[in-house]
């Protein structure tokens, strides 16, 4: 997906856009069969936004039955998407833990000791005791157990079998 000649335009401007005038601004950029796929999914009057830095990415896709109904609502879908992306990342905050943060606290879920996470991190274990501190403290809870359960319910850390672990 993030090869596709319209999405690396959004990640470089940052602007909501309508899928057709980008197919058709960059059309010798896109995969000929990309664009019939659209096209036979009634996808080509799709707008797309939202935001996107190194760590993290919310786009949001509204799918208009003309390139007439994209025009004209593109300006209003700008002002919507940041407003979507907020509201997004308020119900769903699993940029409030690191990647570091994830990894100690999924290793604590699976029953790993400090020292077990220290050694397989390749850190010391004040370090992971600190990162497991930090962790309690994001999620506003004095004990592991129930920032397991925070971070489970929540979506920052997905159950076992949905991680392949």
């Amino acid at each position: 997906m993030w090869t596709s000649p319209a999405i690396q335009e959004w990640l470089a401007t940052g602007q909501a856009f309508l899928w057709c005038d980008a197919a058709k601004r960059l059309k010798e950029r896109f995969d000929p069969e990309l664009l019939k796929r659209v096209k036979q999914a009634n996808l080509e009057h799709t707008l797309c936004g939202g935001f996107a830095s190194p760590d993290q990415y919310v786009l949001f896709y509204a799918t208009m039955p003309s390139a007439q109904s994209g025009s004209a609502h593109l300006e209003r879908f700008k002002l919507l998407a940041p407003l979507l992306v907020q509201a997004s990342q308020h119900a769903f905050p699993s940029n409030l833990l690191t990647m570091r943060d994830t990894a100690m606290l999924r290793r604590r879920a699976m029953g790993e000791i400090t020292r077990e996470i220290a050694i397989a991190e390749g850190i010391s274990e004040r370090t992971v005791r600190e990162h497991l501190q930090q962790v309690k403290k994001k999620l506003f809870t004095k004990d592991l157990v129930n920032a397991v359960v925070i971070a489970m319910k929540s979506g920052m850390l997905l159950p076992p079998w949905k991680n392949g672990i």
